[in-house]
């Protein structure tokens, strides 16, 4: 068996021994998103970080790793793609650290992004550099000059988005998450920025609201959490300086609506909503001061359920005084945009589809092209 042991651990090294070791701080690797950067490796929690820089070579290996309590959803997936083809899809493991890229890159000039499709609920993740064969080369990628920040919940999370499900009778969306099953490359935040030629980060968490979260819990909203780099990690601040956008997305407020929709219906406080959001729109201009906002309605929302209480039409009511009392404080500054409600088929528990999300980057596309002037 000592023999045995030898021979496994010679091959297990041979495996990597022409390989070049690229540290994760490598001038030539760009991180887009909130990362904290204090530790040995970067360390990220939320959806739509992505790991950019130009490989030539033939093999990559990618380091990552997650921080996990061990539950089976809360794990992470990375998307890997090469020139803006997905070429693999990376599943965290509990044991591993390095994944080989299952790509032919015929030592060809190439654009990695290396994008976290799971959200923070999931798991947080490190980034642990890479391998590449010797002689391969790693250049720096330029980002582009536009820059979007989308601020929400599960809709800009891309909560359950892979699977479609019917309502009832013919089928049942009320599935549960499942980690394998969301994509955030897949959501309308993601999607509209690609369309308009701007980078995309995303500030998101399922389930969290605006002054209280869907299940009526007050721990964790997004105003709570804005200015974090991790939800988890409450004494490590974002520095806001690493991403200026040029214009940040609001979708926020479905989830305040949560308790009106089972068991004993607790009724939304528009007071505490409307004095929530102003707190979170503040906190935006005040850390990106040259920024415009732009305030979503709907999506999730809608005026016949819960029945007889109107939640679309009383949240549009809000958001537009809202945004009235914003421009008022600092002029020109927001905007609304209304999303229509998303029609069947579902994803996982009720939200939208991949395809449901093509629909709201078109009606995004539209009105950010318009009020940017872009």
């Amino acid at each position: 068996m000592r023999v045995i042991g030898i021979l496994l651990f010679l091959i297990s090294t041979n495996l990597f021994a022409g390989d070049v070791l690229v540290e994760p701080y490598d001038r030539n690797i760009t991180i887009v998103g909130r990362a904290d950067y204090q530790n040995k490796f970067p360390l990220f929690s939320h959806a739509g970080i992505q790991i950019k820089f130009f490989f030539k070579g033939r093999s990559l290996s990618i380091g990552l790793s997650d921080v996990s309590d061990g539950y089976p959803e809360h794990r992470n997936f990375y998307n890997v793609f090469a020139d803006d083809s997905l070429i693999d899809v990376i599943e965290i493991k509990k044991f591993e650290k390095w994944y080989e890229v299952n790509h032919v890159f015929n030592n060809l000039k190439t654009e990695i992004i290396i994008f976290k499709r799971t959200e923070a609920m999931c798991a947080s993740g490190t980034f642990q550099g890479l391998k590449i064969n010797k002689g391969a080369i790693i250049s720096k990628v330029k980002l582009k000059s536009r820059k979007i920040e989308w601020v929400g919940d599960s809709f800009t999370a891309g909560y359950g988005n892979l699977v479609s499900n019917l309502p009832p009778p013919q089928g049942n969306p009320s599935t549960g998450f499942h980690a394998k099953n969301q994509d955030n490359s897949k959501a309308w935040g993601a999607i509209t920025s690609k369309e308009l030629g701007a980078e995309y980060m995303c500030t998101v968490f399922s389930g969290r609201g605006v002054y209280r979260n869907y299940d009526n819990s007050e721990k964790g909203t997004l105003p709570k959490m804005y200015n974090l780099v991790s939800p988890e990690q409450h004494n490590v601040k974002w520095n806001f300086s690493f991403y200026q956008p040029d214009l940040v997305v609001v979708n926020l407020g479905q989830n305040d609506f949560g308790p009106e929709s089972y068991g004993s219906v607790i009724m939304t406080d528009s007071v505490r909503f409307i004095k929530s959001y102003l707190e979170l729109l503040e906190m935006v201009k005040k850390n990106n001061p040259e920024a415009k906002i732009l305030i979503t309605i709907g999506g999730g929302l809608s005026d016949y359920f819960p029945r007889g209480l109107k939640c679309l039409s009383r949240s549009r009511v809000w958001l537009k005084k809202i945004a009235k009392n914003f421009n008022t404080v600092h002029p020109n500054s927001c905007e609304i945009f209304e999303l229509k409600p998303i029609q069947p088929p579902y994803g996982e528990d009720w939200h939208p589809t991949v395809i449901e999300h093509h629909d709201m980057a078109d009606q995004a596309v539209i009105a950010i092209k318009k009020y940017m002037s872009w």
